[in-house]
């Protein structure tokens, strides 16, 4: 099973775009330090789509902490000097923010009436 869980910050904020039939894609990348190896940054790039990718647009920006859940992914592409290269890339199932250096305000988004619903709401919460 191709499955991959990365911890890691924002290099910068998150590049909301959208294909040719509407799909939103959200594009970032997140660096790691394993501190008991060395201080070396391991760069991961991601890539979400659809309700987690505008999620993820607007709600993280540059040096969050995230959570990153899903498979790794080669791509090709054509370099500017038209060559080509390949690209390991992480292909988001979920996104979580990291709770362990700060705190977190969670907000529910109902995707079929494109309205926010707080989870505080306890009187909409099935448990």
């Amino acid at each position: 099973m191709n499955s991959i869980t990365v911890a890691g910050n924002l290099a910068k904020d998150p590049e909301l775009a959208y294909s040719a039939n509407g799909e939103p894609i959200c594009k970032f990348a997140i660096g790691s330090k394993d501190k008991s190896t060395s201080d070396d940054v391991t760069w991961h790039n991601v890539v979400c789509f659809r309700g987690l990718a505008e999620n993820v647009a607007g709600s993280l920006s540059k040096g969050n902490r995230v959570l990153v859940v899903g498979r790794l992914s080669k791509r090709n592409y054509e370099k500017k000097d038209g060559t080509q290269g390949q690209s390991v890339e992480i292909i988001a199932n979920d996104i979580s923010a990291s709770m362990l250096f700060s705190t977190v305000e969670i907000t529910k988004v109902n995707f079929n009436a494109k309205k926010e619903v707080n989870v505080q709401q306890t009187e909409e919460e099935p448990f």
